[in-house]
């Protein structure tokens, strides 16, 4: 069991409202949503022996929610406020999705006069350094051969619906980061498509869906599937907002009313 501290929650909460949007909103001041709230609350705020409960954060939440800019963010909490030699990796089946996350990182630190004093981006590598603490962020894509002997502190995986392969994933998640304390994997995914249902990316849905269920359990395996049933009608504007809980804000209603629209 894990109990929850607020205080080591709001930290990230406070940190990540000091950022800046990106992309549409680019320089608009970050505002958390409640629904990013409530999952930051759950995943940096419960403990267990003091130490933070969760190793692994699932995430899966349609498109256009705001998934890729919250983890950017949270790579530059990490990069800034963990203790020094950390290791942050952005990780996808492409480069070209790995490094959504990057740009959105470089893009918010270069409206900040203070992270650009106190980080260093290398475009041409993808690497965003800590050079006071030593620590680094770096895009990585599905090469996995090539990753073995990393000790990350952070992993984000984004995308991992579209991974061909697994090997990424048992890479990054099977044993590296094990001398760290509190190594945290970020899962952020929309729910693809799979009619084999023998991909990595639907074992880990289905094991995120069945903790959800209360069917399995696994202490340090946090998950949240923003979604409705199967048989839920797609045209009500209900079920709209359960499976999107940036609607409104970050997606426009009316966006959403023109392609059910044109669906119908």
């Amino acid at each position: 069991m894990g109990v929850i501290e607020t205080g080591r929650a709001q930290k990230v909460i406070e940190f990540v409202q000091t950022l800046k949007h990106t992309g549409d909103f680019f320089g608009k001041p970050f505002n958390l949503l409640p629904w990013q709230i409530e999952v930051l609350n759950e995943v940096y705020g419960t403990v267990s022996d003091g130490r933070r409960k969760y190793k692994t954060a699932y995430l899966e939440i349609p498109k256009k929610n705001g998934k890729s800019e919250l983890v950017a963010a949270l790579a530059i909490y990490h990069l800034v406020c963990d203790p020094p030699g950390g290791q942050v990796l952005c990780a996808a089946a492409e480069r070209k999705q790995a490094s959504l996350v990057y740009n959105a990182a470089k893009d918010m630190i270069s409206q900040s006069k203070v992270l650009l004093k106190m980080l260093k981006v290398r475009d041409s590598t993808k690497e965003i350094i800590n050079t006071n603490k030593h620590s680094t962020m770096a895009v990585l894509s599905s090469e996995a051969y090539s990753k073995h002997g990393l000790n990350p502190s952070v992993v984000i995986v984004d995308e991992l619906h579209a991974h061909r392969k697994r090997d990424l994933w048992d890479t990054l998640t099977f044993g590296s980061g094990s001398a760290r304390e509190e190594q945290l994997v970020w899962c952020i995914t929309t729910a693809g498509d799979d009619p084999d249902r023998k991909s990595v990316g639907w074992e880990i849905h289905e094991k995120a869906q069945r903790i959800i269920d209360g069917e399995l359990t696994d202490p340090t395996f946090y998950a949240k599937i923003y979604s409705v049933s199967e048989d839920s009608d797609i045209f009500d504007e209900g079920n709209w907002y359960k499976a999107n809980p940036s609607l409104g804000v970050i997606i426009k209603i009316e966006d959403v009313r023109r392609e059910a629209l044109a669906a119908q």
